[in-house]
């Protein structure tokens, strides 16, 4: 080994210990003396003004040290192999102690951009108008085979269900809770949604039997139920049918609102309560009727079972990777089998995983689902180290015997062999970790934690692997060595003679040997060596780059909240329902206002009214909008208590900015009832919220402490309802959300601005990012692993081939994406930033052995595809058990 000096003496010594430094390089990057003239001052400057041959000293010296480095590592580790695997799990139980931070989240927010606007919004929506309740739904539809299935008996079946829901009882010890002591009060009364409560009187199901006398009356009472209520008869009702007058022929289906309590009193009960539901709705069986349910807990319920059901795939997968891991590391014999080593390697990785959260736990970043992918990664990764380090063991000869070295035999031989493989998989590991860590710096929480995860997780396993693992195989080769029993350590073995028909009994010999010569990477590193097939290789690689290249350009952005869920569960099949019962209905949005004067911010509550109703992407008809300021205005003009202003006049009874005036002609506006005394305007509006009439209103406003009796009106929040339409693609979705959101905010409010909120406008928020995000992120992992890689190997063409290989494999598995039907979203965001830290472990593999190999290039490309005979299986089981995540 050549020992670098310092300074200008350094770079001579490189350059005169070429044959040994160079051997790590290809022959086109070997330093001669002969390749300089002059003397050591010029020698000194050319060296500085080629790139070429700076990197090569840079690579000599990193390479030199990492293997000054290793066989010092292995003579430590080959000589107190106990004290080393001792210290390695002390230490990785003091950073286990960070699992005392451990947050799981399940939640969608860790989704959310920290940048996002719709998050503040959120937060003020939920400080002025808090919903103490939970929120539960049931939609209750006619089978598509029950065709001739009457109205009447639909509503009857209805009041049946809705009877057996609020009939629902809890028992916690000796108490019973009713759905009369669980449910959320508006008033006196329970707050349920449905139509019977509003149709009939009685909603017992035997009162609605006498009642429905005939299908002509049951019908009539849908069309003046209609006539009489002012809301979107096509949110409530799904598949309505109507005649060319408007009346109601048909309904087949429904949507039950329950509200429970959420105060912390009651929480128990109210989590006991849902659960029944759930469990009701399931065991519902009716020749008629189909019922699904959907409950305020049931994403992080739902996301947690299918957690839950990673776990058993992940579980499988590595019990079927610790047998091939046993099957092709050692021999059927009781000798040497590797089963033991294959269970080290397994708890390495493994322990490894634990040690991570609790150090990621320590820096307080949080574990989310899309983190059930790190095992997988691990075990791909690890896998692969791991059999790099066993077979340096079986392949390398023995070092000599020398009778003064003051270290073992086996220690020495793991110095040697620490050496030889040690560089390789510092080379991977930092380039691994490198493509996860660029990308913590997104403004995606759950993003950012995944890479920050898997990053130390890479980290942590290399650490272990040179350490634990080595340390364990060492010992196992020590034990080798004593002849003693692999699976019984304490036995001796007779000595017995391996000849070679012997070893034709050898099942493991003999699988491995098949799937090396005629499966592996034997015969691929022979055939790519033929030029032919180097072409065909190239046109290849070309024609899937064009053709994943065009489905990379039609790829779109779809986020889809029943891919958090199992196929089975019942969550899905609420969201079909919906959809297929009710295609008019459209997401729910409101718009808010806070502490202004309202009585002189009347024109501009008029302007925020017009938008609601001539906004082109809210739905328009009976109850699609409901805003407390048009009602209020309409009750006002019973009586003919508002003046009509005219704004087009330049002399006003009304003070008004101008900017207000301009915005009310662009609207085409100009005459609006205003309450022009402020006294009487607040006199009037509350007069307005006690009277009945603003029923449907009240809850729409916050007063404080002195105005809750609305005697001074001090308003704190006020909102408005409306519902958008229809929309059926994230771009539709995107658009109307911008819309609606710069429509509102360009009403010119003095104070506090107008705007416009809903809870899917956080998982829209992502949408707007995610693709920009990806983009970024993989594109720098990629352009730091082409300088890591040139800093390591010390070669343009390498580093190039590296990057390219990684850029093609993205550009190739993103526009399988377009194929296979999926689109560009949280969970697909994650396996792609995981195929750039795969793809780079290949990559950086056979660069790296091709550059260390040596003899012929046909040799050279044997040698560096030969290790694939090991990992295309355990990726490929990998890739089965991935399939369901």
């Amino acid at each position: 080994m050549v020992v670098l000096e310092s300074g200008r003496k350094l770079v001579f010594r490189m350059i005169d210990s070429s044959a040994d430094v160079s051997s790590s390089f290809p022959e086109k990057t070997q330093i001669t003396l002969s390749s300089l003239e002059g003397d050591e001052q010029n020698c000194v400057l050319v060296v500085l003004k080629h790139v070429r041959l700076l990197l090569v000293y840079i690579s000599a010296q990193i390479s030199l040290a990492l293997e000054t480095f290793y066989t010092y590592l292995g003579l430590l580790v080959g000589s107190w192999p106990l004290s080393t695997i001792m210290i390695t799990l002390l230490f990785g139980a003091v950073l286990c102690t960070g699992l005392a931070y451990f947050k799981p989240d399940t939640s969608y927010e860790t989704w959310i951009p920290t940048s996002a606007s719709a998050l503040d919004h959120r937060d003020w929506v939920r400080q002025h108008f808090r919903e103490d309740y939970r929120l539960e739904l049931a939609t209750v539809s006619i089978k598509a085979q029950s065709g001739s299935f009457s109205q009447t008996e639909y509503l009857a079946r209805l009041a049946e269900a809705q009877y057996e829901i609020t009939n629902l009882t809890v028992y916690i010890g000796h108490r019973m809770y009713t759905f009369e002591d669980l449910c959320y009060r508006e008033g006196m009364e329970c707050f349920i949604d449905s139509p019977l409560n509003s149709i009939f009187h009685n909603t017992n199901p035997d009162s609605i039997r006498e009642e429905l006398t005939s299908e002509e009356s049951n019908l009539a009472l849908f069309n003046i139920f209609h006539v009489i209520n002012p809301v979107d008869f096509d949110q409530l009702f799904g598949l309505v049918r109507k005649d060319s007058d408007g009346r109601v022929e048909s309904i087949r289906a429904t949507t039950l609102q329950f509200r429970i309590r959420g105060d912390q009193n009651f929480s128990e009960a109210a989590e006991i309560w849902e659960n029944l539901f759930i469990s009701w709705s399931e065991k519902y069986r009716n020749d008629s009727l189909d019922i699904s349910v959907f409950t305020s807990d049931t994403v992080e319920e739902e996301t947690q079972e299918a957690f839950g059901n990673d776990i058993i795939l992940l579980s499988c997968g590595y019990l079927l990777t610790f047998i091939y891991f046993a099957l092709f590391l050692g021999k059927f014999n009781r000798k040497e089998h590797k089963i033991w080593i294959a269970v080290v390697g397994i708890l390495c990785i493994s322990f490894t995983l634990v040690v991570a959260a609790g150090l990621a736990s320590y820096i307080r970043f949080s574990y989310g689902p899309v983190h059930s992918v790190i095992p997988f990664l691990l075990l791909g990764i690890g896998v692969d180290d791991m059999f790099v380090i066993v077979s340096s063991w079986q392949s390398s000869k023995p070092p000599k015997a020398h009778t003064t070295s003051k270290y073992s035999f086996v220690a020495r031989y793991t110095a040697k062999c620490l050496g030889a493989v040690g560089v390789s998989i510092t080379v991977t590991s930092i380039t691994n970790a490198v493509a996860f860590f660029v990308g913590a710096g997104t403004v995606l929480p759950s993003l950012s934690s995944f890479c920050v995860y898997a990053g130390l997780a890479i980290l942590l396993l290399f650490f272990f692997q040179v350490t634990f693992f080595a340390a364990f195989v060492a010992i196992d080769y020590r034990r080798q060595q004593a002849n003693l029993d692999a699976g019984f350590p304490f036995i001796k073995l007779p000595p017995v003679k391996i000849t070679n028909e012997r070893k034709k009994l050898d099942l493991a010999s003999r699988v491995r040997e098949v799937f090396s010569s005629h499966i592996g990477g034997g015969l691929a590193g022979t055939n790519v060596a033929s030029r032919i097939i180097q072409l065909l290789v190239i046109v290849l690689a070309g024609v899937i780059f064009a053709f994943c290249g065009y489905g990379c350009s039609k790829l779109e952005i779809e986020i889809d909240i029943k891919w958090l869920f199992h196929p089975d569960s019942y969550a899905v099949k609420f969201i079909d329902q919906r959809m297929d019962l009710f295609p008019g209905s459209g997401i729910p949005v409101a718009v808010y206002t806070g502490e202004i004067d309202y009585f002189s911010q009347q024109p501009e509550l008029h302007l925020l009214n017009h938008t609601l109703y001539t906004d082109p992407s809210l739905r328009m008809g009976r109850g699609a909008v409901v805003f407390w300021f048009d009602k209020f205005i309409r009750w006002i003009d019973l009586d003919g208590r508002s003046v009509l202003v005219d704004f087009n006049s330049s002399t006003l009874l009304f003070p008004t900015r101008h900017e207000t005036q301009r915005a009310i002609r662009q609207a085409g506006l100009s005459i609006l009832p205003i309450i022009v005394n402020s006294t009487q305007f607040y006199t009037f509006l509350c007069e307005f919220v006690r009277n009945p009439i603003s029923s449907e209103v009240r809850g729409d406003f916050e007063f404080d402490e002195e105005g809750s009796g609305c005697g001074n009106c001090c308003i704190k929040a006020t909102r408005g309802h409306a519902t958008f339409v229809p929309l059926n693609t994230t771009k539709e979705e995107l658009e109307a959300m911008d819309g609606l959101r710069s429509r509102v905010n360009a009403i010119p409010f003095s104070y506090e601005r107008a705007f416009a909120y809903a809870e899917i406008f956080l998982s829209w928020e992502t949408n707007y990012v995610i693709e920009d995000e990806l983009v970024r992120n993989v594109i720098i992992a990629i352009v730091v692993i082409f300088l890591v890689t040139l800093l390591l190997v010390a070669d343009w063409l390498a580093a190039c081939l590296v990057f390219l290989a990684v850029a093609l494999t993205m550009v190739d598995i993103a526009g399988s994406l377009y194929y296979l039907g999926l689109s560009i979203n949280t969970v697909t965001a994650v396996l792609l930033v995981l195929v750039v830290g795969l793809s780079v472990d290949y990559a950086a593999h056979v660069v790296y052995a091709f550059m260390r190999a040596t003899g012929s290039r046909k040799g050279k490309m044997v040698v560096c595809t030969g290790g694939f005979d090991k990992l295309e299986l355990v990726f490929f089981l990998l890739c089965l058990m991935m399939s369901n995540f």
